[in-house]
C-alpha cells in the first residue's frame, strides 16, 4: 500500500519533492514538507497545493529578477573599497543620492556591491550583474552606470559640490579636504593619502 501511495503521489506530482529539496537550505517550509514526505511518503492536498504555489511564485520572482538585471562593471568601485583599512567596518562611497558599500566578508553576499539610494536599498551587483530590488527607473540605472565609469571622480565631485565627505558624509571644513571631496581620516582609511 505504501509503495502504491508513493507511486501515486510521484505520478500526480512529478518532480515536486526534488524541487522542494533544492531549496531546503533557505526555505524552512520546503524543508518541513520534504521531511514529512520522507516520513509518510505523501503530502496532504493542502500541502501539495501550497508547495506548488510557492514554487511557482519563486520561479516567477526569479524570472522577473532575470528580466530586470543587466551587466554592470563595478570593478573600479570595488578597487577603491578593497583598498580600505580593514578596521573600517563598512567602507562606503557616496555619490549624489547613492551609497555604494561592500557586504561583510563572511556574508553570503561577499564579493557583491550593495547600492542604496536616499537611504533605501535598491539592489546589489553580484557576478557582474545588477540585481535591482523593486522598480528602479531607467534614469537611476543610467546614473549608476555613469558613476561606475569613474567612481572616484564622481565621489570627489559630490564632495566638492556638497561640502560633505564622499565616504562618511561629515561636513568638510578644510580647503584641502573640500578640494579632495573626502576628509583626511576617510582618505587615509581608503588608502588615498
Amino acid at each position: 500500500m505504501e509503495t502504491l501511495m508513493t507511486n501515486n503521489f510521484e505520478k500526480e506530482n512529478p518532480g515536486l519533492i526534488d524541487a522542494l529539496a533544492e531549496i531546503t537550505s533557505w526555505n524552512s517550509f520546503a524543508a518541513s514538507l520534504v521531511e514529512q514526505y520522507n516520513k509518510r511518503k505523501t503530502l496532504s492536498e493542502k500541502q501539495t497545493f501550497a508547495a506548488v504555489a510557492m514554487l511557482a511564485k519563486i520561479k516567477q520572482k526569479q524570472a522577473d529578477r532575470k528580466s530586470n538585471m543587466f551587466s554592470l562593471d563595478v570593478s573600479k568601485i570595488l578597487a577603491v573599497l578593497d583598498k580600505a583599512d580593514p578596521a573600517m567596518k563598512t567602507p562606503k562611497i557616496r555619490v549624489g543620492d547613492f551609497v555604494f558599500s561592500k557586504p561583510a566578508p563572511h556574508s553570503r553576499n561577499a564579493g557583491s556591491l550593495y547600492i542604496k539610494q536616499l537611504g533605501e536599498y535598491i539592489g546589489k551587483v553580484t557576478g557582474g550583474y545588477y540585481l535591482p530590488v523593486g522598480s528602479v527607473s531607467k534614469d537611476t540605472v543610467a546614473e549608476i552606470q555613469e558613476i561606475c565609469k569613474d567612481p572616484m571622480e564622481s565621489a570627489v565631485a559630490y564632495g566638492r559640490r556638497t561640502g560633505n565627505c564622499a565616504v562618511c558624509a561629515r561636513e568638510l571644513t578644510v580647503k584641502e579636504s573640500i578640494d579632495r571631496g573626502i576628509g583626511p581620516i576617510c582618505a587615509d582609511k581608503l588608502g588615498l593619502i
